[in-house]
């Protein structure tokens, strides 16, 4: 990450040809120039979150599920009995970007509010009977969906990849 900055601030050619390759033939006559893109990482984790999405979607066509909305089912039925606001906290979301995702969810009737015992203004999510099956059957999709995305990576360039994507995410 930091050599990629180093390269940068000491130009553009210092960065290894290997660097700027992206899909594209150079021989093309609509072939484009990339710039300096090809050495941000934002950039490049951009590019691949945008390929894994399109694959994602094709993985779960059947399920009209996207992958913000999967991660709300699953956060949900590993934590039954979450509150909205925690939920939040625990996906990086602000609670009012996080409502619409809920709302859909429950309108669809995947997942369950219902107000807390203990103090009635807060409300506890799970996932409704109806979330739990839509969830079970959603699994084998992303399974297949997360080995596709991952094969042209080593086992261990994955797990190098996960760690590192961890950490960044610690940060």
């Amino acid at each position: 990450m930091f050599a990629s900055a180093v390269l940068l601030s000491n130009g553009l050619n210092a960065l290894p040809s290997a660097a700027m390759d992206l899909p594209t033939d150079p021989d093309r006559q609509d072939a484009v120039s990339y710039g300096p893109l090809p050495g941000y990482l934002g950039y490049l984790l951009r590019r691949a979150q945008a390929q894994v999405f399109v694959d994602f979607a094709a993985s779960m066509a059947g399920h009209h599920v996207t992958p913000g909305e999967f991660g709300l089912l699953a956060m949900v039925a590993a934590n039954p009995g979450i509150t909205p606001a925690r939920l939040a906290a625990a996906v990086g979301l602000d609670k009012s970007t996080l409502s619409p995702a809920l709302q859909r969810l429950a309108d669809r009737g995947l997942i369950r509010r219902e107000a807390l015992a203990e103090d009635r203004r807060y409300q506890a999510l799970t996932l409704s009977v109806a979330g739990r099956d839509a969830y079970a059957r959603m699994i084998p999709a992303v399974e297949r969906h997360e080995a596709r995305i991952a094969e042209a990576l080593t086992a261990e360039e994955q797990a190098i990849l996960m760690g590192l994507l961890r950490k960044m995410i610690r940060r």
